[in-house]
């Protein structure tokens, strides 16, 4: 968890009409202003960064041991690459020993932070708020989520059946851990990568930046070919 640590917590196994809430306070990140991490996700699911020669995804980048894919399924309002205020974007990805997929729309993308609302078929399953904000050095990141419905009469056997079945707190720590890995990452490479120059959707790190290639060098060779083998294989 190098570069940020769960600074507060505030989650519990069950909120208000059984809903999943959970809250994560990141360290402060320094030299990386609000408006870097809005552009960050922003380019996640389209852009990618050159390492010694061997191209990564960025959201490889972002979490290599846990990330799988992510893909835009739905554009954005105004027809921008990647995440945007009306997108669909789906993800597949490993919380430890949890497969996670799933879609969220992006209803807010700004420097103030984003929201994402999980989606399955349609519905809606609460929200998940990224909240920016400036700070003298940096940014202070925020992450609220809260996982459930607010349907009448069955909503709480809804959420009870999320909370035991989808997202059992065993899982929700998991997640929130892989919240606190990712974020970190950014310390080692944001500022960097948001002032380079791309070559199209595809970017490059000065030598001198060697973490993103530490860590992604666990999927190089047979690190790469069981990863891939990990996120390729069908849906048990």
């Amino acid at each position: 968890m190098d570069g940020a640590r769960l600074h507060t917590r505030n989650s519990s196994p069950f909120g208000a009409a059984g809903w999943t809430p959970s809250e994560i306070t990141h360290l402060p990140l320094i030299g990386i202003r609000p408006e870097m991490l809005a552009w960050w996700y922003q380019k996640l699911p389209v852009s990618s960064i050159d390492i010694h020669g061997i191209r990564y995804t960025l959201y490889h980048v972002f979490h290599p041991s846990e990330h799988g894919r992510i893909r835009v399924t739905e554009p954005a309002n105004d027809g921008t690459p990647g995440m945007g205020v009306g997108a669909l974007v789906e993800r597949d990805e490993w919380f430890g020993p949890f497969d996670s997929k799933g879609a969220g729309r992006i209803t807010q993308l700004s420097a103030a932070g984003m929201t994402v609302v999980p989606e399955v078929a349609g519905l809606q399953f609460g929200e998940i708020q990224h909240i920016f904000e400036a700070t003298p050095t940096g940014s202070q990141y925020r992450v609220v989520s809260v996982i459930g419905v607010e349907w009448p009469l069955i909503g709480r056997v809804v959420n009870a059946l999320i909370r035991h079945k989808m997202y059992p707190e065993v899982m929700i720590k998991e997640w929130e851990r892989h919240q606190i890995e990712e974020v970190g990452m950014l310390q080692h490479f944001l500022p960097a990568l948001y002032n380079s120059e791309p070559k199209g959707d595809l970017y490059s790190l000065p030598p001198s930046n060697g973490r993103p290639a530490a860590a992604c060098s666990r999927t190089s060779g047979p690190w790469r070919t069981a990863w891939l083998a990990r996120w390729r294989a069908p849906a048990g």
